[in-house]
C-alpha cells in the first residue's frame, strides 16, 4: 500500500471536476496486483480506482468500500480544516479501512484513495 502511495503522489491525474481527480495513469495497472494483494479476500474480485479530492466529492455508485492512502503532502483544502471524512461518518485515515458505503456518499478534505466496487451484475 505504502508503494501504491507513494505513486500516486507524481501519478498523471485527470481533473473530472472542481476537487476531484482520477488517476488515469498507464503505470498503475502494475501496481494494482500487488495492492490487491493487501486487501480483504471479501474485496477479491471488485474493480479499483484510485482518486485525490481537494475539497468536496460525491461518490454516485450504489456501494463499494473506501480504502483511504496517506495524505496529500502540502495540500489542504480552504473550506475544510478537519481530517478528510465522509459527511456525517467517519474519518478517513490512512490506518482505516476499507470503510463500506451503501449509496451515495460525500467525502470532505484532502485524500488519496482507493474505490472498490463490487462485480456489475449482468442482465
Amino acid at each position: 500500500m505504502d508503494e501504491l502511495a507513494r505513486f500516486l503522489q507524481t501519478a498523471h491525474w485527470q481533473q473530472t471536476g472542481k476537487n476531484t481527480y482520477f488517476c488515469d495513469d498507464a503505470r498503475l495497472e502494475t501496481l494494482w496486483i500487488d495492492f490487491a494483494k493487501e486487501l480483504p479476500a471479501y474485496l477479491k474480485g471488485y474493480g479499483l480506482q484510485a482518486w485525490k479530492i481537494n475539497g468536496t466529492m460525491k461518490i454516485l455508485e450504489p456501494e463499494g468500500y473506501i480504502q483511504p492512502l496517506p495524505s496529500i503532502p502540502g495540500e489542504t483544502t480552504s473550506t475544510d480544516t478537519d481530517e478528510p471524512r465522509i459527511l456525517g461518518g467517519p474519518k478517513l485515515t490512512p490506518g482505516s479501512g476499507p470503510i463500506p458505503f451503501r449509496s451515495e456518499v460525500i467525502l470532505t478534505g484532502s485524500l488519496h484513495f482507493i474505490i472498490a466496487l463490487p462485480p456489475r451484475k449482468s442482465t
